[in-house]
C-alpha cells in the first residue's frame, strides 16, 4: 500500500504532469514530495524508507527524460515537520514508541524530545517552511536546477 500510494501514485502524476507541459513551449516545473527517511535510513520503516528512496531516483531519472521539453523536475526531501500537536508529527511519534525499535524510545514525550535534539536547530521545521522551498523550486528564480534534492531538515 505505502509503495502503490508513495511511488506509483507520485509517478502516475508526474507523468500526467509532464505530459502536459511538454506541449507548452515554456515547459514547466514540478516538484515531489520525498522525505530525508530516503537517505538515512530510519529505522522501523523499511516500505516508507523504500518508498521514498524510490521517488528520489524516480525525480533524477525524470529529470532527464524531460529536461529536452524544458521541464525541470526537483525533489524536497524534508525532515520533522510540525506543529509538535499536529497530526503528521504526532503520528509519527506514535509509531516509533510502539515499534518496538531498540533506536526510540516507549515514552511519547521523551521519544519527542529525543527526535528534536536530533535536529541541530532544536526545532520542528513548519509547513510555511517546506512551501517556501517548493515555490523556490517551482518560481523562475530556478530555471537552472533540475534533478535535485532539497534537503528541508534543520541541518540533521
Amino acid at each position: 500500500m505505502v509503495q502503490e500510494i508513495n511511488l506509483v501514485g507520485a509517478f502516475n502524476v508526474l507523468k500526467h504532469c509532464a505530459k502536459k507541459m511538454a506541449g507548452q513551449e515554456s515547459g514547466g516545473a514540478i516538484v515531489q514530495s520525498g522525505s530525508i527517511a530516503a537517505t538515512d535510513g530510519t529505522p522501523a520503516m523499511c516500505a516508507y524508507v523504500a518508498s521514498k528512496a524510490g521517488l528520489h531516483a524516480l525525480g533524477l531519472t525524470a529529470a532527464k527524460d524531460v529536461a529536452p521539453f524544458n521541464i525541470r523536475v526537483n525533489t524536497i526531501l524534508p525532515g520533522y515537520i510540525g506543529p509538535s500537536d499536529g497530526h503528521l508529527w504526532t503520528r509519527q511519534i506514535d509509531l516509533r514508541t510502539k515499534s518496538g525499535s531498540p533506536y526510540y524510545k516507549t515514552e511519547y514525550n521523551e521519544e519527542a524530545d529525543r527526535s528534536i535534539q536530533t535536529v541541530p536547530l532544536k526545532r520542528l521545521g513548519n509547513v510555511d517552511e517546506v512551501i517556501r522551498a517548493v515555490a523556490f523550486l517551482l518560481s523562475d528564480e530556478t530555471p537552472y536546477i533540475t534533478g535535485a534534492n532539497l534537503i528541508i531538515t534543520g541541518g540533521s
